[in-house]
């Protein structure tokens, strides 16, 4: 009896462990993105995201008053979140960004903890 409950609670422990994969571990995100749409971003306000296969990240905003680079590393973690961080300077105050991002071929959508939605496509 001891040994079937053992084997039963491995079990559910294996089944949940599975189900707590990254979504974005695969290689999707790997590649250059340009948005096309930034919320509360002035016109002619573009972005470009690029993940690379050794899990650097760049992010680079263009505007009308020039361009501003930052880079850092991406980890893809449980589900569809994938953590930004290292970066060369703060986001937004923040030095850490935790963005829900899903990819559907070439489209790219990131949501922010606040539930603000960027869309990108693969160049």
């Amino acid at each position: 009896m001891r040994r079937a409950i053992r084997f039963a609670f491995a079990a559910c422990v294996l089944a949940l462990l599975a189900g707590c994969k990254s979504n974005n571990a695969d290689g999707r995100l790997v590649g250059t993105w340009v948005s096309n749409s930034l919320p509360n971003a002035p016109p002619g306000v573009a972005m470009t995201w690029v993940f690379g296969a050794d899990k650097s990240f760049r992010m680079t905003v263009q505007g009308t008053g020039g361009s501003k680079t930052i880079t850092g590393t991406y980890r893809p973690s449980f589900g569809d979140a994938v953590y930004i961080e290292h970066l060369s300077e703060p986001v937004s105050g923040k030095n850490l960004l935790e963005d829900n991002i899903t990819v559907n071929g070439n489209q790219m959508t990131a949501r922010d903890p606040d539930g603000t939605t960027a869309t990108f496509t693969k160049q």
